[in-house]
């Protein structure tokens, strides 16, 4: 039984990440105060980051590579894995237009195929997706990859 560590054998890991536990540092060139999408994106990544660690949930990666896809969040807890992605919204009632549709066709194969390959060695983990939406004023909003 998975505890709060998780441990997954290298060879069992269909995905080409390392979990690192890092949470990646901006490498943006740009003035402390720019606004770019860089910089921007990993500061609404670290808001839900903070969420969760609030929540006692740990990092496994951040913007990790799993099937060619980028995921912003691999978080894990006692026997779940939660993959985020993070999206800036301004407008609650843009929500949609904020995940193109090929967006969503990658990350439900992703999170697809993760859930297959993950069963026969983790039967009791549980693998959940979700899009987390990060308001101006640091309200996070969360929609299930399975409902997308």
């Amino acid at each position: 039984m998975l505890r709060n560590l998780l441990i997954i054998p290298a060879k069992s890991l269909p995905l080409n990440i390392v979990p690192n536990a890092q949470f990646v540092q901006s490498d943006c060139q740009c003035q402390l105060n720019c606004q770019c999408s860089e910089r921007n994106g990993l500061a609404f990544e670290k808001i839900v980051y903070d969420f969760y660690l609030s929540h006692h949930w740990k990092l496994f990666s951040h913007r990790a590579q799993i099937f060619d896809v980028e995921i912003d969040l691999v978080l894990f807890k006692d026997r779940r894995l939660h993959l985020i992605e993070v999206k800036s919204l301004n407008d609650e009632w843009r929500v949609f237009e904020r995940l193109r549709q090929d967006q969503k066709n990658r990350l439900t194969q992703v999170l697809h195929k993760i859930r297959q390959n993950l069963k026969w060695p983790f039967p009791e983990l549980i693998i959940n997706g979700y899009m987390a939406f990060v308001s101006p004023v640091k309200k996070i909003n969360f929609l299930s990859w399975d409902d997308i």
